[in-house]
């Protein structure tokens, strides 16, 4: 899904690391975002990493499919698309002509949910 970005704000915070038992720091980007398509209700997105982007840029966004904030249930695309916030795991900075400037994924991205 394609979005214009209107505000960036971006917070990072502690967290224990699971795997290494040790104190680590993580962030997190708050996306204010206006869709390119009418269809798409979606008004903010977060983003748990690092990414370049600022206010104004066109971002193409992708969201996970199946629910995070479940079990696991897949959720289909008008499902995703009705609702105001979601987490993106990657996001691409995209030009004027369509072309993909950068790539960056979310500390998520990949994981089993």
């Amino acid at each position: 899904m394609d979005f214009v970005v209107d505000e960036v704000v971006s917070e990072s915070f502690n967290f224990r690391d699971k795997t290494w038992d040790t104190p680590a720091r993580n962030g997190a980007l708050y996306l204010k975002v206006s869709p390119v398509s009418k269809d798409v209700n979606v008004k903010e997105l977060i983003f748990y990493g690092n990414s370049a982007v600022l206010s104004g840029y066109l971002v193409r966004a992708t969201i996970p499919i199946v629910d995070p904030l479940t079990t696991g249930d897949s959720r289909s695309v008008a499902e995703i698309e009705r609702e105001k916030f979601q987490e993106a795991i990657k996001l691409e900075i995209i030009d004027s002509k369509g072309r993909t400037l950068r790539t960056d994924r979310s500390t998520n991205y990949g994981r089993d949910k």
